[in-house]
C-alpha cells in the first residue's frame, strides 16, 4: 500500500511540473508561445479568431490554445501567413538571436514605417484636395 501512494504522488509532481512562457500549468499541459501571444492580440473569440486565420475547425483551435494539442507545420504556416505573422514569428523565435533573425526584423521594422508613411501620404494628398476645393 505505501508503494502505490509513493507511484500516485510522484505521477501528481509529475503533473505539475508543465512550464512555459512563465507560466506553470497544474495539469503539466503547455501552452505554446504563439497561443500565448494570440490570446494577448485576440482576448476575445480568441478560438474564432484563430479559426479564420488558419482555416482550422474552431474546436482543434480551442484545443490549441488550451494548451491540448500540438500546432503542427501546416497550422504555424498559416499563422504565419496571416496578418498577426510578424507576431507569431516573434513569439515563436523567442529569445533566440541568430544573425540572420537580427537583419529580417529590421527589415520587418523598415517595412512598416514604409507602410506608414504610405498611409500618411495618402491622408495628406487627401486634405490636400479637399482644402483645394
Amino acid at each position: 500500500m505505501g508503494q502505490e501512494a509513493n507511484r500516485v504522488s510522484a505521477r501528481k509532481a509529475k503533473k505539475g511540473t508543465g512550464h512555459l512562457a512563465g507560466r506553470s500549468r497544474p495539469d503539466g499541459r503547455t501552452i505554446a508561445p504563439a497561443m500565448e501571444v494570440f490570446r494577448d492580440l485576440f482576448p476575445q473569440q480568441t478560438a474564432a479568431e484563430l479559426a479564420i486565420r488558419t482555416g482550422a475547425d474552431i474546436r482543434h483551435c480551442e484545443r490549441c490554445l488550451g494548451g491540448y494539442r500540438d500546432l503542427g507545420s501546416g497550422f504555424q504556416a498559416k499563422l504565419l501567413q496571416s496578418d498577426v505573422g510578424d507576431k507569431i514569428l516573434e513569439a515563436i523565435m523567442g529569445e533566440a538571436r541568430p544573425a540572420w533573425w537580427i537583419g529580417f526584423k529590421k527589415q520587418l521594422e523598415l517595412s512598416k514605417l514604409v507602410k506608414a508613411e504610405a498611409e500618411l501620404r495618402k491622408q495628406i494628398e487627401t486634405m490636400q484636395r479637399g482644402m483645394a476645393d
